[in-house]
């Protein structure tokens, strides 16, 4: 199993501003961004450090938590290891 324990925030609307979330509960349609362990930032290859959920946060075949996310012209999976105490 993977020991990734990477921390997840979305984008509060209302607010205007980063708010922690369980990866799990990332649905949607929500603008997020996720930290390794060690604090640093998630980037893609093309060093975009937010996305769009693609669909709803979901654990792949091989067991692993998943968010899928859209781009232009491509799709990325996010994996990460939901946390149970935050």
């Amino acid at each position: 199993m993977n020991k990734n324990t990477r921390k997840s925030f979305y984008f509060n609307s209302d607010s205007f501003s980063w708010e922690p979330i369980d990866g799990i509960n990332i649905k949607k349609g929500m603008l997020f961004r996720m930290y390794e362990d060690d604090g640093k930032i998630v980037m893609d290859d093309h060093e975009g450090i937010a996305w769009f959920a693609a669909k709803d946060a979901y654990e792949n075949q091989d067991g692993v938590w998943t968010i899928e996310t859209k781009e232009e012209d491509s799709s990325n999976e996010i994996p990460f290891q939901p946390l149970t105490n935050n």
